[in-house]
């Protein structure tokens, strides 16, 4: 199978969902992230490049503009986020912002489906993997 690079790089989906399965409602609690490294993610990193510099020796300031960065340039919206009371959160950039700087656990999430460029694909994109075989070579390695 040959491919541009173009193919192999480009991610033909512009975001995609994280699910996290069901809220206290059970209703559907999912995020909508778009990838790392995509044009939006760069220009808010530089956007925030000198406060990430003054901030490498301060790890709350630091996580702190790391959660900006994220709010504003990966996670684009959620679904079914409630508060302590069963209430609905809406999904602004101070909420996020704040959901990212409380939850660390939430913060990685995001960041590792982010980077995990498998999730950007559409499902045509996986069809051609049942064509392929592996080697001689490697079956008589396994």
């Amino acid at each position: 199978m040959t491919s541009t690079f173009d193919e192999l790089f480009t991610s033909p989906l512009e975001t995609a969902i994280l699910y996290f399965g069901t809220n206290a409602k059970e209703e559907e609690l999912s995020f909508t992230v778009r990838e790392t490294g995509s044009p939006e993610h760069e220009k808010v990193q530089r956007k925030y490049s000198k406060a990430l510099e003054r901030s490498r020796r301060n790890r709350k300031r630091n996580r702190e503009v790391m959660a900006k960065i994220v709010a504003e340039s990966i996670l684009i919206d959620w679904k079914g986020v409630l508060d302590e009371d069963g209430n609905v959160v809406p999904c602004t950039m101070a909420n996020k912002i704040a959901a990212l700087i409380k939850y660390k656990k939430l913060f990685v999430e995001i960041i590792d489906f982010a980077s995990e460029a498998t999730n950007f694909q559409t499902e045509e994109d996986f069809e051609d993997d049942d064509d392929i075989s592996p080697d001689e070579d490697s079956e008589k390695n396994l």
